[in-house]
């Protein structure tokens, strides 16, 4: 009689042992980085219609864009704004005279 109450213990141990294992792994899969992976046209979209609802809020735009982290977010914001600045100055029309 004791031996199976040991036994169910042992097979009930090991049992919490490996979902305690599993548990782990899920949230460290929760919590690690996004993939890097190229902008899509769709998530660009986005970014830039946040922007306009947020304006620089990293940590708003984040929630909306869960894909991306937010030195992601950052960098591409940079880029975006980098971008329409060349834009102007090439086809501006204005003398500064």
């Amino acid at each position: 009689m004791q031996s199976q109450i040991i036994a169910a213990l042992v097979s009930n141990i090991q049992l919490m042992q490996e979902i305690h294992g599993y548990a782990h792994k899920i949230q460290k899969a929760k919590y690690s980085a996004p993939v890097k992976l190229r902008w899509t046209q769709e998530e660009t979209d986005l970014l830039e219609q946040t922007i306009q609802m947020f304006g620089h809020n990293i940590t708003k735009i984040q929630q909306v864009l869960v894909s991306k982290t937010s030195k992601q977010i950052y960098f591409r914001m940079h880029y975006l704004n980098v971008k329409q600045q060349k834009y102007v100055q090439k086809y501006s029309f204005v003398d500064n005279d």
